[in-house]
């Protein structure tokens, strides 16, 4: 079974595994990181939530997903990336 080791991340603003990206409490973020394996920008936004233009997909996090599918910080920037 796996242990998650989780970080917390500065632009998420929650705890986030650093092996498998999974969101400490949360069910989505505007990072693009969903439980559901979905788009938790659009789910978020689906749910009557309002972010702002500079954060999630579409904004400065655009890179975080490729065709709505999530991709790690350090899968982008590196396992030395500063977040």
């Amino acid at each position: 079974m796996h242990t998650h080791d989780y970080e917390f991340r500065n632009y998420c603003g929650a705890s986030v595994c650093i092996d498998c990206d999974d969101h400490k409490g949360l069910a989505r973020c505007f990072c693009g990181w969903s439980l559901s394996d979905g788009n938790g920008y659009n789910e978020l936004l689906e749910a009557g939530e309002t972010i702002e233009p500079d954060y999630g997909y579409g904004g400065y996090a655009d890179s975080f997903l490729d065709d709505g599918i999530y991709e790690s910080y350090h899968e982008m920037y590196g396992e030395d990336a500063d977040y």
